[in-house]
């Protein structure tokens, strides 16, 4: 009788060891298989010391100016590539200013058409009223008026076309005041860290005050 007893307690306990290891085992860690395939080993690396591993490329990056965030296109962690956009500033009234500028430039192409065509417009009156006036058919003082116009005319007509030249020059710059307000890969890699949040305003390093980048 007490080795039946002595049976079922060992029993008993045997169970409640097996149940408390299934509960309290620890979930498998879940694996990614993938298939093995041949190639050639170029090169072996191994460390033979405790240290860090850095990038061969590697680049704080900030804004040459100031201005709120308006837009954080990456995160920390995203793969980049080359001249991608991280971060964009608040800047539509530089967009304003830019499509004003290339306004401008269509302005003063359209002012080119109607001077220069004034200036052949006065060019031929003047060649006509001269063979008139070789004739005597029409005064002289009407003449010098013809010659005068087309002088004037064919001036404004070569004036209009340097004024493209300045309309494009500041295209171009409002278009490099434009560029300022983003902030792009310089190569492609990895983000590692940034140092700011949409809605926040940030600030160019001055001279001689170390800031973190951005």
């Amino acid at each position: 009788m007490l080795k039946n007893k002595w049976f079922w307690f060992v029993l008993l306990v045997f169970i409640f060891v097996i149940a408390g290891y299934q509960f309290n085992q620890e979930e498998p860690i879940k694996v990614r298989l993938a298939p093995v395939s041949h190639g050639t080993v170029d090169l072996t690396v191994s460390n033979t010391r405790a240290g860090t591993v850095k990038a061969c490329n590697r680049s704080r990056l900030s804004l040459p100016i100031g201005g709120q965030i308006a837009k954080l296109y990456v995160t920390e962690g995203d793969h980049v590539k080359k001249d991608q956009v991280l971060i964009q500033l608040w800047n539509k009234d530089q967009k304003a200013r830019y499509e004003g500028a290339k306004a401008q430039v269509a302005a003063s192409k359209l002012t080119v058409v109607e001077q220069c065509r004034l200036a052949d417009r006065n060019k031929r009156e003047h060649k006509r009223l001269k063979g008139l006036a070789a004739k005597k058919l029409v005064s002289i003082d009407r003449l010098d008026n013809a010659a005068t116009q087309m002088v004037v005319s064919a001036a404004r007509c070569e004036k209009s076309k340097a004024t493209i030249d300045s309309a494009k020059a500041t295209e171009a710059l409002q278009a490099a005041i434009l560029e300022k307000t983003e902030l792009t890969a310089p190569f492609a890699g990895v983000i590692a860290e940034i140092n700011g949040e949409v809605g926040e305003y940030i600030t160019p390093s001055p001279s001689g005050v170390a800031t973190p980048p951005l």
